[in-house]
């Protein structure tokens, strides 16, 4: 399955979560849905479980709010959207390197416009690490109305500048990485990084104007089943 576009759904809520282990967005089904894939997993008592959801690379649609949202394992941000015909979404998303990466790009989007979120996760040749994040583009600001992707901008981040020599600079305040960091000093680094972002998402004026619906950017009342089971890597720390 590839893309969940708003636009096209029914109307109200629909959870999706980004789950770090697969890259992807993972929204709840049950067992008679075609298009839903089953995932298998084991709770704290090792009794085994087993969830049916329907997987998807990208969701396409505008961005009416953003929210931090503590959870039992640590704060998620939660991004609000909604389509042409009113349908909301609310995509749940682990600060560990897809939420902080979004929120460093997040100043550089143009809120009327409509966004597609694809997260990524990759292993560079020359890396024994695994990159991860989420790429966001745009149809261009002249043809708004652009839906070949391959044609969308994609936005860059808006806290670092990079010169004609490859030299990076942080900017409008983003901490700097220490010289010569102890393990603790790094750790201390990136826990700053994330309390500077999370600040900035009550400045993100991320009411689209050409959305037909707007959700208040408040967490629902009620409980919410997103249709995952946390796993270790899964942590947003």
């Amino acid at each position: 399955m590839s893309e969940r576009t708003p636009a096209n759904q029914g109307t109200g809520y629909t959870y999706m979560t980004l789950m770090m282990s697969t890259a992807n967005w993972h929204e709840p089904s049950t067992k008679d849905d075609p298009k839903a894939t089953a995932r298998t997993y084991v709770d704290d008592d090792d009794v085994e479980h087993t969830r049916y959801e329907i997987v998807f690379d990208d969701v396409v649609g505008y961005i009416t709010g953003m929210v931090n949202d503590p959870g039992d394992f640590g704060d998620r941000l939660r991004i609000f959207m909604t389509g042409s015909e009113g349908t909301e979404f609310v995509l749940t998303v682990p600060y560990l390197h897809f939420g902080e990466g979004f929120l460093k790009i997040a100043p550089g989007i143009n809120f009327n416009n409509i966004v597609r979120l694809n997260p990524y996760r990759m292993t560079p040749k020359d890396k024994d690490r695994d990159i991860m994040g989420i790429s966001v583009s745009q149809p261009p600001e002249d043809d708004p109305l652009n839906d070949e992707y391959g044609d969308w901008v994609k936005i860059k981040n808006h806290y670092v500048s990079k010169d004609d020599k490859g030299k990076y600079t942080n900017l409008y305040g983003m901490p700097e990485f220490p010289d010569k960091a102890s393990k603790d000093e790094v750790k201390l680094y990136f826990m700053q990084v994330l309390i500077f972002l999370k600040k900035t998402i009550d400045t993100l004026d991320c009411k689209a104007k050409e959305a037909s619906h707007f959700i208040d950017p408040v967490i629902p009342n009620q409980p919410i089943n997103d249709g995952s089971e946390v796993q270790e890597n899964d942590l947003p720390f």
